[in-house]
């Protein structure tokens, strides 16, 4: 169940998946009318009316021994919730490393763009570290939001076993030359995107900074599921110019087959197309 392949120069990144869900449209863009989705945007929904997202991470390797996953999945508590979302097929993300030749003891950082279950969930097994050599990354606003705070349980259940592993960080964090983590609050508090560098290419993990490739088009939505939403815009808005003006691709775990996409401005918004090997 691996994703999309992409190299750049000595590094390469490997989509992992962990599985596949839809969520309905009103609870992932809940001030978005019947006329809107009409005007075209339907056209992005599936058979049952639900927005398509995959969910799962990224495997990164470069030069050295460092395997780094970026975002865990779901995990095995990860199940669909009635009225909201459909889980159509999960708890894959271990089988996707063995595809790619990776063992859950190879993996040397687990890094997290934000503490939401969908990317969390995988973060242990059983009550035990789901990569017991791996150091743990997350910003500290996401640690005390939703560890500390009042979190969904099943964020806490995940990610109190790898406390022993955390690394929590406020600044923007560099853990290699080509990976730095950039805080970008707004979907959450401790929200990040992981920039990659190399060949002479940058890719940028964002995470939920968009869950959809319609919100390229459609920067202004505002998110159902988002923190702060209209911080989350600002920051979706501002980044999308960011990553059309310096030619940045990005990924994001969400978007289908976890292909890199290239952007570029169109009309009040942005257009989106993959980027080929």
């Amino acid at each position: 169940m691996s994703g999309a392949s992409l190299t750049l120069g000595p590094l390469r990144v490997d989509g992992v998946l962990d599985g596949h869900m839809g969520v309905a449209p009103q609870v992932l863009y809940p001030h978005v009318g019947a006329q809107e989705w009409a005007a075209g945007a339907a056209a992005h929904l599936n058979a049952d009316g639900n927005v398509p997202l995959d969910y799962g991470g990224y495997l990164l390797r470069g030069p050295g021994d460092r395997l780094i996953l970026v975002d865990a999945g779901g995990g095995s508590d990860f199940t669909s919730v009635a009225g909201k979302s459909t889980l159509y097929e999960g708890q894959g993300l271990l089988d996707s490393l063995a595809a790619l030749g990776v063992k859950p003891g190879e993996i040397s950082d687990v890094v997290f763009t934000h503490l939401h279950f969908d990317h969390c969930g995988g973060a242990s097994l059983d009550g035990a570290p789901a990569f017991p050599r791996a150091t743990y990354w997350c910003h500290n606003a996401d640690w005390r939001a939703f560890v500390d705070g009042d979190a969904d349980e099943r964020v806490r259940k995940a990610m109190l076993p790898v406390v022993d592993l955390l690394r929590t960080w406020t600044e923007d964090e560099a853990i290699m030359s080509w990976l730095r983590l950039v805080h970008c609050p707004g979907h959450s508090p401790g929200n990040a995107i992981a920039l990659v560098e190399g060949g002479g290419r940058r890719l940028a993990l964002i995470g939920d900074l968009a869950h959809h490739p319609l919100e390229f088009e459609r920067p202004g939505w505002q998110g159902g599921v988002d923190w702060d939403p209209a911080t989350a815009v600002e920051q979706r808005t501002r980044w999308f110019g960011r990553l059309a003006d310096e030619g940045i691709l990005v990924a994001s775990p969400h978007f289908p087959g976890q292909r890199a996409l290239r952007v570029r401005p169109e009309g009040a918004g942005f257009s989106c197309a993959p980027v080929d090997e």
